[in-house]
């Protein structure tokens, strides 16, 4: 019976452990390391949630097919909740919209348009994202041109994608 437990609670046991590891991380490593956090947290998740799918199934001596199933079943299933974590991380760390409500909340008798446009122009905002990209080595600066470092990045850009496009069925723009 616990053995029926687990499986189930596999993939909400490796969410906990990316949560937690992930906030460790980044406490010790700085606001620099929110990527690197992320990726080594999700990481370490997903290998909690396939160690102990797997004693938890072993356990239950299932055919091979149900085997490999309900593997797949824990391992979808915690992606989504990892994928989700990411996104709310996500949300709070560089979606405009928050941080022009949190802005204005915090600002004692509100911001005029003037002080939010000057705080929000379009040049700062790429130069402030080019500039994550080169500390973090995503992007390279070299004779003037920008080019692709450690393709980390490229590889979850593109990873979303295929996952927008399985979901809605188009390729998904933004």
């Amino acid at each position: 019976m616990a053995a029926e437990y687990l499986q189930v609670l596999a993939p909400v046991i490796g969410l906990a452990v990316n949560v937690f590891l992930q906030v460790a991380v980044f406490r010790m490593s700085g606001s620099s390391g929110l990527l690197k956090s992320v990726v080594l947290a999700f990481a370490a998740g997903f290998f909690a949630t396939s160690s102990i799918g797997i004693a938890a199934l072993s356990a239950c001596r299932l055919a091979p097919a149900d085997f490999l199933a309900l593997s797949l079943a824990q391992i979808i299933t915690y992606s989504a909740l990892g994928y989700s974590y990411f996104h709310f991380i996500n949300l709070g760390e560089t979606a405009r919209r928050v941080r022009i409500l949190t802005e204005v909340h915090n600002a004692p008798g509100g911001l005029s348009m003037g002080e939010i446009t000057r705080r929000y122009s379009a040049k700062d905002m790429i130069d402030i994202r080019i500039m994550r990209l080169l500390k973090s080595g995503q992007v390279i600066y070299k004779n003037g041109v920008y080019t692709i470092g450690s393709p980390v990045l490229l590889v979850m850009s593109k990873a979303v994608t295929m996952m927008r496009r399985v979901i809605f069925g188009k390729r998904a723009n933004g």
